[in-house]
């Protein structure tokens, strides 16, 4: 199939509640971003802006009609593409340093945004020469932070765990939740072993442990459906919360069993894990065997074996 134009390249789907879905198709669903666009009286609201290989305002005039605050849900690669394009930004303090200078390092661009995450390849891609330009943010986000459309206002829950600025936005008047990275339909989100810790405001911050205290902020709220950054949107919140909650439960069990049988790499761990794993998976694996590490470890479940290289843990 011939690549594809940019004019053929983004889509726009009416929603409920004045929202609007704007996606790429031609990429494959696992790299997918949701963006969501929100009408307000006094201006409107984007809550992420994709891969960035075409212009947004460009190429959807619905983003380029009104005053409009653009959201970052998180600075992973795959959703602030084109924040550069839009004078009012916005991202969690956590990860402000990110927005302002995108290195494909730190926006896991040089892991993913490769000729594989497409189905279909735009109009002049080159994997090599991917890089998002800078969009340092006019505010930096908090929880508890509200987004102010005028008619509509949306709360800020900052949510760390897949990423440490990650984001969803709710508003209580319609019970719609923006969910971001943080809930997915039909994915487990991945709560990334932060690699450069350097840039960590809190040197103790822990992937895993921080993501599981995150879903713990969702409970109370009401919430009808939520809005995720890829896939389904999802009814059944209160659901999905508790599924989460059991699945990296028996995931620090699986481990925990493993390790009962000797001191083991995390790389033979993964691999025992998720032995149906892909390569472009690979890092997704490792990662998580990491973050569950870090859990059992401040428990006093297992402990660092032999530091090797590679480390070894093993059960206490």
């Amino acid at each position: 199939m011939a690549p594809i134009a940019a004019k053929d390249w983004y889509e726009t789907i009416r929603m409920a509640d004045a929202v609007t879905l704007i996606h790429e198709p031609w990429i494959k669903p696992f790299f997918r971003c949701n963006m969501w666009h929100v009408r307000g009286r006094d201006r409107d609201l984007l809550f992420d802006t994709g891969l960035g290989h075409f212009s947004l305002r460009q190429h959807v005039r619905l983003v380029a009609e009104r005053p409009l605050l653009c959201v970052a849900s998180h600075t992973h690669f795959d959703h602030i593409g084109c924040h550069h394009e839009f004078p009012e930004r916005c991202v969690h303090t956590a990860e402000a340093e990110i927005l302002a200078d995108p290195r494909n390092e730190w926006t896991v661009a040089d892991r993913y945004a490769t000729d594989e995450m497409f189905d279909c390849l735009p109009e002049d891609w080159e994997t090599s020469r991917y890089r998002i330009q800078p969009a340092p943010a006019q505010r930096l986000l908090a929880h508890g932070d509200v987004i102010d459309l005028g008619d509509r206002h949306f709360e800020v829950i900052h949510t760390p765990g897949h990423s440490p600025g990650c984001c969803c936005l709710y508003e209580r008047r319609s019970r719609v939740l923006f969910s971001g990275d943080h809930l997915l339909k039909h994915i487990t989100p991945n709560p990334f072993h932060e690699t450069n810790r350097s840039r960590l405001r809190d040197p103790a911050y822990k992937s895993l442990k921080s993501y599981m205290a995150s879903l713990d902020k969702l409970e109370p709220l009401d919430i009808r459906y939520a809005f995720p950054a890829h896939g389904e949107f999802i009814e059944d919140v209160a659901g999905l919360l508790e599924g989460y909650r059991d699945h990296h439960r028996a995931r620090t069990e699986t481990i925990l069993s493993a390790l009962g049988h000797g001191a083991h790499s995390v790389y033979d761990l993964a691999g025992a894990v998720f032995p149906s794993a892909e390569e472009s998976e690979a890092f997704l694996a490792v990662s998580e065997i990491i973050v569950h590490l870090e859990i059992l470890v401040e428990e006093d479940r297992a402990r660092l074996a032999d530091q090797g290289p590679p480390a070894l843990y093993e059960a206490v």
